[in-house]
């Protein structure tokens, strides 16, 4: 009842803004003052929710007026000097009103909190540790032996370092499984064409800059270079690599070594540099598009931010308290993980952590702070919304284009994907 009645308080409101609207069609913006923006209503919701957002000195001339939330921009319904009524945009997250008039910009002092929709659906996989190749979605099978990794190319076309299989699997658009790199025979090491390329272990994969897929080749101590058409190549020698993260913007190629506690930079002409920090058992990493470098130190169950900046590679713990396993969500010193192991970041650098033993999928956003994205906490097989979607150890997470999750559900054998609005 309580929900019913704010719903029509809110109603009433938008209503009401938009009478105003109509009224006071004829405002002008005053240049010479202040753009003021109080507060707004509700504070939280998803996708189209309205929002009215109180101030003063607005215009009623659209081409003057621009409101964005989070830096996106929203469809502006209706405004007049006070009010602005406003529709959210479509995966906007949690952040900011900015209303922008000729020029001049004032953001709101609270942040409206987005809430996702979300919906979990199974895309490749049986539930059973195998090969069956040359099948669409749910018909084929993988062995996940070990911590694993899927990346995307631009066009949508899944990869997964199916390991215990010691080959690389590709997901087309059409959702039919084949492998792309490797040899079902058995592990080794072999370049070449599709037919005679032999893996060893491959535990992630990564897109490169450059159109080539990037193998963490582990039990070969090597990074792998995949070219469009299948063909193996050696890249990079480093010991135990187990994840891979590239920089689009440099093409250097970041590689997490477990065993070593070291991560490493591989630059395009393929010269390895290691990096001044060490870690207890790092996992896997990842780029930002500010450049910074996120590993996550499975050993301490800590998500540890590396900043470049004059090649200094300062390291900051972000998430996680070292040497604590836990589930607590919070800010920075407050939020604990059980054994991380994979890593992604989103379009608006928000970074997302398979945390394995909660059987879950974490989110940072720029504040540090650290929620739970999807999953119930408790291992499981279940499709749906993400009140009731479970997983088991999941191992790695992608995105794509559109903005939709996909996630390597290694204890169940399944790749799953997480629809977001």
């Amino acid at each position: 009842m309580n929900l019913i009645y704010k719903n029509i308080g809110v109603s009433i409101l938008l209503l009401m803004a938009l009478s105003a609207c109509k009224k006071n069609d004829g405002f002008v913006h005053n240049p010479s003052a202040p753009i003021l923006v109080d507060s707004f209503l509700p504070s939280k919701g998803g996708y189209g929710t309205e929002v009215l957002i109180y101030g003063n000195n607005f215009t009623t001339a659209r081409d003057k007026i621009s409101i964005t939330l989070n830096g996106m921009a929203c469809e502006v319904v209706g405004v007049n000097q006070g009010q602005v009524l406003v529709k959210v945009p479509l995966k906007a997250g949690t952040g900011k009103f900015a209303v922008t008039i000729d020029g001049e910009t004032k953001s709101s002092d609270a942040a409206f909190s987005y809430i996702y929709a979300k919906k979990v659906t199974t895309v490749a996989g049986n539930g059973s540790q195998g090969f069956i190749d040359q099948v669409a979605g749910t018909a084929a099978s993988f062995y996940f032996y070990d911590r694993t990794g899927l990346t995307i190319d631009g066009t949508g076309n899944l990869y997964i370092a199916d390991c215990g299989n010691h080959i690389v699997r590709k997901i087309n658009t059409s959702r039919f499984v084949t492998t792309f790199a490797g040899h079902i025979n058995g592990e080794g090491y072999a370049d070449g064409p599709p037919s005679t390329a032999m893996l060893n272990l491959p535990t992630d994969v990564e897109m490169g800059k450059d159109g080539n897929l990037y193998v963490a080749d582990r039990w070969n101590w090597f990074v792998r270079k995949i070219a469009p058409d299948g063909t193996a190549s050696s890249f990079a020698a480093i010991a135990d690599p187990a994840g891979i993260g590239v920089d689009k913007a440099t093409g250097n190629i970041y590689v997490a070594s477990p065993s070593n506690g070291e991560v490493y930079q591989v630059l395009p002409d393929g010269t390895v540099n290691t990096l001044p920090v060490s870690f207890n058992y790092p996992s896997d990493v990842a780029v930002d598009t500010a450049g910074y470098v996120w590993v996550v130190d499975q050993g301490l169950s800590t998500i540890v931010k590396l900043d470049p900046t004059g090649g200094a590679w300062t390291a900051t713990t972000i998430a996680g308290i070292p040497g604590t396993t836990g589930s607590a969500n919070g800010g920075p010193g407050t939020a604990t993980f059980n054994n991380p192991v994979g890593i992604t970041i989103d379009k608006q650098n928000n970074i997302y952590i398979s945390d394995y033993f909660n059987n879950n999928i974490r989110m940072i956003d720029a504040a540090g702070t650290t929620t739970t994205f999807i999953g119930t906490g408790s291992a499981g097989y279940k499709d749906g919304d993400a009140s009731e979607a479970q997983f088991s150890t999941p191992s790695s997470v992608v995105f794509d284009k559109d903005g939709n999750m996909y996630v390597l559900d290694r204890g169940n054998g399944y790749i799953r994907k997480v629809t977001i609005q």
